[in-house]
C-alpha cells in the first residue's frame, strides 16, 4: 500500500512540473505560428538578430554604436507589430553586464546560455525598419515619441527622427501629429518632431535644442 502511495505521490509531482512546461511550450510555439515569416525565419528571428553579439556587423562588441543595418525589404505591415515591441526592448541585466558575462564564461557552457542581444541595436534597427516601412509604419508612431522620451542616445534619437521623417513623408496624419509635437514637453520630442519634419519640407521656425547622447 505505501509502494502505491508512493508511485502516485512521484506522479503527482511529475505532472505539477511537466504540464505548467507543456502548457509554456504550446504557447511559445502558437506565438511562433502566428508571427510573420520573411526568407524562411519568423520576425523575431531577425529582430533578434540585430542585436547579437556575434553577428557579423557587430564583431567590435561593445561598440553599439554602428548605425542601422536595415531590415528586409518584404516585410510589411504584418511585421509593425513586432517592431513596437522590439522599440521597447531592455537589457536583461543592467549596464549590459550579461554579454561580459556570457563572454567571460568558458565555452563549453555558452551552447547552455541564452546569446546575449544589445537591446540598443535592436531597438535602433526597429526604428530604421519601422522608417523604411513609410506609411506602413503609421501605428508605431506613438511608441517611437515614447522612444524619444525614454533615450539619451544620441544614435537611437537620430534613428527615431528619421523613422518618424520617413513615416510623415508619406502620411499628412503623421505630419499633423509631429506639428503638434513640436510643443511637447520634453525636449527630446521636439528636437525629434523638429528634424523628422525638416526632412519632409516643412519649416519649423525656431526649434528646441537637441539634447546630445552618447
Amino acid at each position: 500500500m505505501e509502494d502505491i502511495t508512493g508511485m502516485r505521490r512521484r506522479l503527482q509531482i511529475a505532472l505539477a512540473v511537466l504540464v505548467p512546461a507543456v502548457l509554456v511550450l504550446i504557447a511559445r510555439l502558437g506565438l511562433h505560428e502566428r508571427e510573420p515569416v520573411y526568407r524562411g525565419q519568423s520576425v523575431s528571428y531577425w529582430i533578434n538578430r540585430w542585436g547579437d553579439i556575434y553577428a557579423p556587423w557587430n564583431a567590435d562588441y561593445p561598440d553599439f554604436d554602428r548605425g542601422p543595418l536595415g531590415w528586409l525589404p518584404e516585410a510589411d505591415s504584418r511585421a509593425v507589430p513586432f517592431l513596437v515591441k522590439a522599440l521597447k526592448r531592455r537589457e536583461c541585466l543592467p549596464g549590459n553586464e550579461y554579454p561580459k558575462i556570457w563572454l567571460g564564461s568558458p565555452p563549453w557552457m555558452r551552447p547552455w546560455m541564452p546569446r546575449p542581444i544589445i537591446a540598443k541595436l535592436v531597438r535602433i534597427n526597429a526604428s530604421a525598419a519601422l522608417g523604411q516601412m513609410g506609411a506602413a509604419g503609421k501605428p508605431a508612431v506613438p511608441a517611437l515619441f515614447r522612444g524619444l522620451r525614454a533615450t539619451e542616445s544620441g544614435t537611437e534619437r537620430a534613428a527615431i527622427w528619421d523613422a518618424l521623417g520617413r513615416i510623415g513623408a508619406q502620411d499628412p496624419i503623421v505630419k499633423a501629429e509631429l506639428t503638434e509635437a513640436l510643443k511637447d514637453a520634453s525636449p527630446a520630442v521636439r528636437s525629434g518632431a523638429a528634424a523628422a519634419l525638416g526632412m519632409v519640407g516643412i519649416p519649423t521656425g525656431e526649434l528646441a535644442p537637441t539634447t546630445s547622447g552618447e
